[in-house]
């Protein structure tokens, strides 16, 4: 049985990688070249999230699935049957396999594996949620609070 087995990434096509990563980085995500792109990952985490390709203007470039191992070969048959045109790979992303869904986004399926998560608690001396240093990773805070949310003043744009 074919099946998918969780979102790999997503590709956000930006016009500067440049600044992308930058961005990214003061934002507090590691950032790595790798060919003709940018990854972006969560601290820890061994997985890229986020892959940025060069283009005109900002916009999703393709969302990526990991599926079984040695199943793309099946996953082909069955996109076919569909009727779905599978498409080349972009340079800056090889591999899997690659198509349009309905809306026309790009979808790339691919054979490899989801890194682990994280156990909760365990992330290196940066704090989660830094602005009031107040560490929520695994506590449902909301259920207890007795302080009223901050700003008590509504900003206006």
């Amino acid at each position: 049985m074919l099946r998918v087995k969780g979102l790999l990434h997503y590709g956000l096509e930006v016009p500067s990688l440049d600044k992308g990563a930058d961005f990214y980085s003061a934002f507090g995500l590691e950032t790595a070249e790798r060919g003709n792109a940018v990854v972006i990952r969560c601290d820890g985490r061994e997985q890229d999230q986020t892959v940025l390709t060069e283009g005109p203007v900002k916009r999703l470039h393709h969302v990526a699935f990991a599926v079984d191992p040695e199943s793309l070969p099946d996953w082909q048959r069955h996109l076919e049957g569909l009727g779905l045109k599978l498409l080349d790979a972009p340079k800056e992303v090889p591999g899997g396999l690659w198509f349009r869904d309905h809306e026309g986004n790009l979808v790339n399926l691919r054979d490899e594996g989801i890194a682990p998560w994280r156990a909760f608690g365990t992330t290196d001396a940066q704090d989660a949620n830094v602005g009031d240093r107040v560490r929520r990773i695994d506590q449902a805070r909301w259920l207890t609070a007795t302080e009223r949310t901050r700003p008590s003043v509504l900003a206006t744009c």
